[in-house]
């Protein structure tokens, strides 16, 4: 509830009707005093059906291919180990889950526009693809995003030139399209879902928390990344109730 007092420039109350939102009280000395209330929106529940069809049609439409490493030097054992340590990285400077599932979304997306382009991604492109790609997922999603004296010397180790970062930051984005969000990951479903058939659940956090991480140690597999994020973020949530019984 909030409340605004004005009167007219001639001391008189002011005659200003009032919307579907406002009451007016006047009181003894001529002041009106214009209270309002505000209506507040659950996202959720007022546009939860229209924001889970956006997802899954944005989610068939940028499917990736279930083979999407055939081409490249990279195999799943050393994909994991990248994924172990964005996680890690992610982690130690305090970005965002969403940050975490993003990176490892550019990340796959790059291996698929290559492959199917026919085009090799070498053993030892794969650091400099994860830091870039962990740089990017930072810009989009963080309030304070990682900066490039922070890619250069710590996560990178000054091993990794500024030019390279730049020039592979557009290889990247050149591959996608331009396209950095344009493919729902597996939290933006699991907490949707939570929110819908766990609201008032007494262990809500605690499945939250169990299911966001269920769901990061699925990614660490190279045939799970490609499956739908719908269905990994309703799989993370079912170990997770399944774990709390």
């Amino acid at each position: 509830m909030g409340s605004l007092e004005f009167m007219s420039s001639n001391g008189q109350a002011s005659t200003q009707q009032s919307s579907s939102q406002f009451s007016t009280i006047s009181n003894n000395s001529g002041v009106v005093l214009c209270e309002f209330k505000e209506k507040k929106f659950d996202l959720v529940t007022d546009y939860g059906k229209q924001i889970d069809a956006y997802l899954r049609e944005l989610e068939e439409r940028n499917g990736m291919q279930a083979n999407h490493l055939k081409c490249h030097k990279v195999n799943g054992v050393y994909r994991a180990k990248m994924v172990d340590w964005m996680v890690e990285v992610l982690t130690a400077f305090k970005c965002a889950d969403q940050t975490f599932f993003l990176a490892i979304n550019i990340m796959d997306r790059y291996f698929d526009a290559l492959n199917r382009e026919n085009v090799t991604l070498e053993l030892q492109e794969l650091h400099t693809t994860g830091v870039v790609c962990m740089f990017m997922a930072s810009k989009y999603e963080d309030v304070y995003p990682l900066l490039m004296k922070t890619v250069f010397n710590k996560i990178g180790h000054q091993k990794i030139s500024v030019d390279q970062i730049r020039n592979k930051e557009m290889q990247i984005l050149r591959a996608l399209g331009f396209q950095l969000g344009g493919f729902p990951t597996p939290l933006e479903f699991l907490t949707s879902y939570i929110e819908k058939i766990l609201k008032d659940h007494e262990d809500k956090d605690f499945i939250q928390l169990m299911s966001i991480y269920l769901a990061k140690m699925a990614l660490h597999h190279e045939g799970f990344c490609t499956k739908k994020s719908s269905m990994i973020g309703a799989s993370s949530i079912y170990v997770a109730l399944k774990i709390c019984e």
